[in-house]
């Protein structure tokens, strides 16, 4: 019997330029943009196409990107996320119409009262950013 009884596979031979890893390979088992490529547009490319088309026709709808005021006021996401960009460009205007709105959440309109008083008083925004802001409104009207 032989000796080394326990060597019952025989031994892998090094292909020429078969690489030797002595460090763990542990992250390269799943390629991140590959993997995205092969989710999304492999196994889902019958609808990219249907779905970025249809993506563009909801965006550029009438309803999305001018809302009617009836909406507006029928909307407590509308209050939520404008009241953020009335305190980072300090709008008064819209201040004042977010301060009566129906849906208005009180523990978020105080807090960002606050905030913007505060703001304003202590860290007023560039004269050139809030023109800004005001030409922005006027072309994208969902925004005041």
């Amino acid at each position: 019997m032989d000796k080394a009884f326990f060597r019952t596979k025989g031994q892998p031979i090094m292909q020429p330029n078969e690489m030797v890893h002595f460090y763990s390979i542990q992250h390269q088992t799943k390629p991140f943009f590959r993997s995205m490529y092969h989710i999304f547009i492999r196994t889902h490319g019958y609808f990219f196409f249907p779905s970025v088309w249809l993506l563009y026709k909801v965006y550029n709808m009438e309803a999305v990107r001018n809302p009617p005021e009836q909406a507006k006021n029928d909307s407590r996401y509308y209050f939520l996320s404008r009241i953020i960009y009335a305190v980072r460009y300090q709008d008064a205007e819209l201040m004042a119409k977010l301060e009566h709105h129906p849906k208005r959440v009180d523990v978020v309109w105080e807090r960002m009262k606050l905030k913007y008083d505060f703001e304003r008083q202590h860290n007023p925004v560039l004269p050139s950013h809030q023109q800004w802001w005001f030409e922005y409104k006027k072309t994208h009207p969902k925004f005041s």
